[in-house]
């Protein structure tokens, strides 16, 4: 029942999203946050589809409130910056929960948005660089926002941001699978793609006919691959590593190039069916050329406004 309750209003809100009117005044800079345990932030601005007075334009005070499924709520603050960092401890008995920001002098001008919890710890990760990049391959947008705000320097957040608005534009359907980035950042903090992907289809039958007699299992697969400048695989990581002979088994299928001119890494992400058969890759956009034909660039909405 609790499943159903979070997956319908996940629906609803997404369908809100989709249509809501483009003159609000504010909008969420990323509207996925699927979080992992740890700190994890929300951040918005102006929406600049609409026009508004100098004085509307002025620094605004803002309320936030984070409310369960029910509409209970679980906090309620105060911010003078457009950003809202919270240690998800204090959600630590929510799966999901609602996140609305209002103007203070003017709560007509307000946004909402789902936060889904995954209360999965980080990995161990060497340096905070290493779990931002973390955080942004697998689309876990709060957490890698909640490090980039951090960070004196404010060029990091506004290119992934500009980056993340060119791979989800306007009314991409989140809904139908979780949004995963194509970028990460390097050690001198150049955002930087990964190398793009072709023959994902082709690799995903061979894995799965060459592992139809596996018994059911529900943890996916992730391929950490490092690819050289002439677009070649220097070397692979599976988790489980158990699949890792099976990857290099069947890697010839896939074909990578990589648009810069040293080592690159890319991350293939592939999850299990629901009956626990087979495997599907989901963060195939992030693995795309956006140049190419196949790389849709606009949406339309869908469904119907709910009030």
């Amino acid at each position: 029942m609790k499943r159903l309750l979070t997956s319908l209003l996940l629906c609803l809100l997404f369908i809100r999203i989709a249509t809501a009117s483009p003159c609000e005044k504010y909008k969420f800079d990323m509207e996925v946050h699927v979080a992992l345990r740890g700190e994890v932030a929300v951040m918005w601005s102006i929406n600049t589809q609409c026009s508004f007075s100098k004085e509307e334009l002025q620094k605004n005070k803002f309320i936030v409130t984070i409310l369960n499924l029910f509409d209970e709520v679980i906090i309620k603050d105060t911010t003078a910056v457009n950003f809202y960092s919270i240690d998800s401890e204090f959600l630590k008995e929510y799966n999901a929960a609602v996140v609305s920001v209002k103007e203070y002098a003017n709560p007509h001008h307000s946004i909402q948005t789902f936060f889904q919890l995954h209360h999965r710890q980080l990995p161990e990760m060497k340096t905070q660089l290493d779990s931002l990049n973390y955080y942004l391959v697998n689309g876990y947008f709060p957490n890698a926002l909640s490090i980039l705000y951090s960070i004196n320097d404010r060029e990091p957040v506004k290119k992934v941001i500009a980056e993340y608005n060119i791979l989800f534009p306007k009314y991409y359907p989140y809904s139908k699978s979780r949004a995963y980035f194509n970028s990460y950042f390097d050690e001198q903090w150049s955002l930087k793609k990964m190398p793009y992907v072709t023959g994902l289809n082709s690799f995903v039958k061979a894995m799965n006919k060459l592992s139809k007699d596996d018994a059911k299992r529900s943890d996916g697969l992730r391929v950490y691959i490092k690819i050289d400048a002439d677009n070649k695989i220097v070397s692979t990581f599976t988790t489980p590593e158990s699949d890792k002979s099976r990857f290099d088994q069947l890697s010839y299928l896939l074909s990578f190039d990589n648009p810069h001119r040293n080592e690159s890494e890319v991350l293939l992400i592939f999850d299990r069916s629901r009956n626990g058969k087979s495997f599907t890759i989901v963060n195939e956009r992030a693995l795309m050329d956006q140049k190419s034909k196949s790389f849709k660039k606009e949406y339309v909405p869908r469904g119907f406004l709910l009030y």
